[in-house]
């Protein structure tokens, strides 16, 4: 949710998957907002400026997630989460576009050599 402090307007957004267990949230340097789910082996980022949510699955599905933590600090955001009980962490790495035009190159260069 949102309050605006100046006319104590509320606005309400729906979580992404109904029933899914919000446990914890954290915002990162960028003001999203990052939420770890328990029962539904996601997270989710959520975009306050367009009011939309980013779902990731988790690499472990049986994870139970009861921590979210935002690494953020130096270079593009990361995600850690610890799975309670498959004794885990999770680390979610998100490319820059810089990163993703250079994979993309190096792919079609592989393509076009065969």
């Amino acid at each position: 949710m949102k309050i605006d402090i100046h006319t104590l307007n509320v606005t309400e957004y729906p979580m992404p998957t109904k029933y899914a267990g919000a446990y914890m949230a954290q915002v990162d340097k960028n003001h999203m907002v990052w939420v770890e789910f328990q029962n539904s082996g996601t997270i989710a980022k959520f975009d306050p400026t367009t009011a939309k949510w980013t779902e990731y699955n988790v690499p472990t599905p049986s994870c139970d997630i009861h921590q979210i933590g935002v690494l953020d600090h130096d270079g593009p955001t990361q995600i850690a989460v610890a799975c309670i009980r498959d004794s885990k962490v999770a680390r979610f790495q998100f490319r820059t576009k810089d990163q993703l035009a250079a994979i993309r190159a190096e792919v079609q260069e592989t393509a076009s050599n065969r």
